[in-house]
């Protein structure tokens, strides 16, 4: 009985966790956020080949391997970025970062 109890107060304990983890996010995950707010410039697959991108002349973020906490850093000083990084906590565009770090 002692263990059923434990197991459902771990269990649940998991699930707290994992929903206070998507809330800070706002639900979305980095690729949603990105999808969301910037790949109409920067391109779903971060190769900047969007008209928006192109218009722009937003260059790719595809292949260059950038650190997170620089593109983090970038967004929140660039004045081209400043539309979207007033729409992003520090969690969102960190999980944003994240996601470009990968492409």
């Amino acid at each position: 009985m002692r263990t059923t109890k434990a197991v459902t107060a771990c269990v649940a304990m998991g699930i707290t966790l994992a929903l206070s983890a998507g809330a800070a996010l706002g639900g979305e995950s980095g690729e949603a956020g990105y999808q969301k707010h910037c790949a109409v410039c920067h391109g779903v697959g971060g190769e900047a080949d969007t008209p928006a991108g192109k218009a722009l002349k937003v260059g790719p973020l595809k292949g260059l391997a950038l650190e997170a906490a620089k593109v983090s850093q970038h967004v929140r000083k660039s004045t081209n970025h400043s539309a979207v990084a007033s729409k992003l906590s520090d969690e969102e565009l960190a999980a944003i970062a994240e996601f470009v770090s990968t492409l």
